[in-house]
């Protein structure tokens, strides 16, 4: 599917970040994917030494959020909060 039209079936009922009304088109991955560790954890080889402790890791598939910004989710993902100072006020206040 690399440089179709991404599917309305990917999309329908999603609320999407378009750039200036430009159509959505996949983009295929430009690094290989395989298994490793005895667990068998798909990971990219563009980081192999990663690769090579995949046992040791913790790898969450489950996240989930309705932010479709890249700044804002950033923030939620850093202090659970959109509200910038939230992690800074809850440092204030233990003090």
């Amino acid at each position: 599917m690399n440089g179709e039209p991404m599917p309305e079936s990917f999309t329908k009922g999603q609320q999407l970040a378009q750039l200036q009304r430009q159509k959505l088109i996949c983009f295929a991955p430009q690094y290989a994917f395989r298994k490793f560790g005895k667990s068998g954890q798909e990971m990219t080889e563009i980081f192999p030494h990663i690769g090579s402790v995949a046992d040791d890791l913790c790898i969450i598939r489950s996240t989930y959020g309705e932010l479709i910004h890249h700044d804002p989710a950033h923030q939620v993902m850093n202090n659970g909060s959109i509200l910038p100072s939230r992690s800074g006020f809850r440092d204030s206040m233990s003090g």
